[in-house]
């Protein structure tokens, strides 16, 4: 009686409330999106690459597991792929150095996710991973409307040095401290 009541209302209250992104890609535990951003961060270190598309990457990360719209919403793709896409887009959105090319992203990602494995570019796996991370990106890019670009932080030190109020290599060490991949984490 009173407990099926109850249940049914349970029920009725867990299947009205909104399924989001990272409900679909089973992000219940809640240090799968730490461990994505610290592995991220890896792979941009492994790369070559600033730590300024670790955290351009984290950001639009984030942003899309968070979405609440059902029509982003897609089981399709693994959270790697969807770390990688975000990778890849922050990677290519970046002015600051020269992008590198999805295939040496892949390389530095299988080194971090399977250590001490081989990466072998001609392989199947690798051109399927290519194509899943492809069709991610166009789907984190498509989800946001392609509000990926992010004009960096080096204003924020500029702006911190020009008002005096810190030293322009303090500013520069919290900068680097805000963007490191620990606190990406956090």
């Amino acid at each position: 009686g009173a407990a099926t009541g109850k249940d049914s209302l349970a029920k009725s209250a867990a299947a009205s409330k909104p399924v989001t992104t990272a409900d679909s890609l089973r992000l219940s535990d809640p240090r799968a999106v730490g461990t994505a951003c610290l592995e991220i961060s890896e792979i941009v270190t492994g790369a070559g690459l600033s730590e300024k598309v670790a955290a351009h990457a984290c950001i639009i990360f984030y942003r899309y597991i968070n979405l609440l719209n059902e029509n982003t919403l897609s089981t399709s793709f693994k959270l790697r792929d969807i770390q990688l896409a975000s990778l890849f887009i922050a990677n290519k959105s970046q002015k600051v150095v020269k992008w590198k090319r999805l295939e040496a992203v892949l390389e530095h990602a299988y080194r971090v996710f399977y250590p001490g494995s081989y990466f072998k570019a001609e392989s199947e796996e690798a051109k399927n991973w290519e194509r899943r991370v492809i069709k991610a990106e166009k789907k984190v890019l498509t989800a946001l409307n392609y509000d990926v670009f992010w004009p960096g932080v080096d204003w924020v030190i500029n702006a911190v040095a020009g008002t005096k109020a810190m030293a322009e290599p303090l500013a520069e060490n919290a900068m680097a401290l805000a963007l490191s991949g620990h606190v990406l984490a956090a």
